[in-house]
């Protein structure tokens, strides 16, 4: 079996797109563990400059001189890691600017993000975000995550509370906040925090801006397009219909497969000439 090394950009400071804490990440993560709970040898690290997620610097040295298959996030726009067997994962819409065009295969987190193959990886803990605590709704959320904080000039939100990359600081936290609030208004339309918010039935406001449009905010949220709107009143009228359409999206066979499909793939793969 050919071994695996993915690219995480978990301590990559200049990728400033990706925090620890972000849901591409946390795919990257998930996506290594299932590769090794299926007993294929497989290490997640963010390169040679910087610590090594699991393993060494030496390690890292050694799966490329062993022809490892070797996943690459869209932000990385050249084979940094010479390796000969270099395979994209699209997470997120900057794939429109920095193509892998290096990469021999290349998977999509989303339909919206391309046509070709798929591999969607669900990494929202579904045991925290859920609206069965029934809370007193007392706040309105506000996120700008990958958008532009333009999107928010002239509107006007009810005891808001700003999520950021340092808070909440912990995932329960993060889903406490969103059961107990009115709505989130965003303007990042790539999010999976307008998910688990629908999830935790809080209703998500888009806000239009130069970095998203309402085009590309409805194309990421293809198949599960309730509870979401450019109003409040917009998002609350479909809200009801989200549960069902996530459980259809979200079908845990369908991850399953596409994970068998991703190995069955990459080990195929013959070593390119650099």
């Amino acid at each position: 079996m050919i071994p695996y090394l993915i690219l995480s950009p978990k301590n990559l400071i200049r990728v400033k797109e990706y925090k620890s804490k972000s849901a591409g990440v946390r795919v990257l993560e998930k996506l290594y563990r299932e590769l090794n709970k299926r007993g294929y040898e497989a290490y997640l690290t963010d390169g040679y400059n910087t610590p090594e997620v699991n393993g060494t610097v030496e390690k890292t040295v050694e799966l490329i001189e062993r022809g490892a298959i070797t996943v690459y996030h869209e932000n990385i726009p050249s084979n940094v890691m010479r390796s000969v067997r270099p395979v994209g994962y699209v997470l997120g819409e900057w794939h429109r600017q920095r193509q892998n065009t290096f990469c021999k295969e290349t998977f999509y987190y989303h339909p919206s993000l391309g046509e070709g193959k798929q591999l969607k990886i669900n990494v929202i803990e579904r045991e925290l975000f859920h609206n069965l605590d029934r809370l007193d709704r007392l706040c309105s959320c506000t996120w700008v995550g990958k958008g532009d904080i333009g999107g928010f000039i002239g509107v006007d939100i009810d005891n808001p509370k700003d999520i950021t990359t340092a808070w909440p600081d912990n995932r329960y936290d993060l889903a406490m906040l969103l059961k107990g609030s009115k709505a989130l208004y965003t303007t990042d339309g790539n999010s999976a925090l307008s998910t688990e918010a629908r999830l935790c039935g809080c209703p998500v406001v888009f806000l239009p801006n130069q970095a998203f449009t309402w085009k590309q905010c409805q194309a990421f949220n293809v198949g599960t397009p309730s509870g979401i709107g450019l109003t409040l009143e917009e998002a609350q009228a479909t809200l009801p219909n989200f549960q069902a359409e996530y459980d259809k999206a979200w079908d845990s066979e369908r991850e399953v497969s596409e994970i068998d499909d991703f190995i069955s793939i990459t080990q195929k793969m013959e070593a390119q000439c650099l």
